[in-house]
């Protein structure tokens, strides 16, 4: 077990050279190989400096991601996103909420993209002596948060109006797909989460409202599908929540 005295979010700033050549990605100037060269790259330069800093434990800064939490949720089937657009103080800004399509699942036997992310990282961090590599995932009440609260849903797809089924569901997706990372050597998970800060919101408190639920009845789903993702872990494997 680990004796852990401090700790980092495990999100850093992504360089100029990634913000880039995403742009080139997406304007299909050059392909997908090409944009994982870079990022490898600039991965283990954080790495290197997350060492020479003196910390322990270590992440890919989640260089591969888009989103901080939505990258992971899509590994999920039946999960998907929407793009939409919404103006705030006469802005109009490009944002991308997560919504359920279908019955939630984990596939461990697909190619999945974070998996793939863990395992350079990992492989990477072998040769700091003492240092310990560290995958961050977002928390499944981020889904919840997205469809029921955000967009407003209240009929979903496979699951209807039943919620606790989809919590239900959500969590053992979250098993399996621990149980997954296990297998790729991960010893050390941080799941973030800030589905539980909404709720300390007056305003956001006050939309939930309007759609017809009661705080003490959002935060029962939220206390339900973090213990419940858990209820399996590894016995050696450290988890932290942020």
């Amino acid at each position: 077990m680990l004796n852990v005295k401090y700790d980092i979010v495990g999100s850093f700033l992504r360089p100029q050279v990634i913000k880039e050549a995403r742009e080139r990605y997406k304007k299909e100037e050059i392909k997908l190989e090409e944009l994982r060269v870079i990022e490898d790259q600039e991965i283990a330069k954080l790495v290197d400096q997350e060492v020479a800093h003196g910390l322990k434990v270590v992440t890919d800064g989640e260089f591969r991601r888009r989103w901080w939490h939505l990258d992971w949720l899509k590994e999920f089937d039946g999960f998907t996103t929407k793009h939409l657009e919404k103006e705030h103080h006469g802005v109009v800004n490009q944002i991308e909420l997560g919504t359920v399509i279908g019955k939630i699942s984990y596939d461990s036997k697909k190619q999945h993209a974070e998996i793939e992310a863990w395992d350079y990282l990992y492989e990477l961090v072998k040769k700091y002596p003492g240092v310990t590599a560290k995958k961050c995932i977002s928390g499944p009440n981020m889904i919840l948060v997205d469809h029921f609260l955000q967009l407003g849903i209240k009929e979903t797809p496979y699951y209807g109006t039943d919620v606790e089924a989809l919590i239900e569901d959500i969590a053992l997706a979250y098993q399996q797909a621990i149980e997954d990372l296990y297998a790729h050597g991960c010893r050390y998970l941080q799941i973030d989460d800030t589905s539980w800060t909404y709720m300390i919101d007056e305003t956001f408190v006050a939309k939930v409202n309007q759609l017809g639920y009661q705080k003490n009845e959002i935060l029962q789903w939220f206390l339900k599908g973090s213990c419940k993702a858990l209820e399996n872990k590894p016995k050696d494997m450290v988890v932290a929540t942020h």
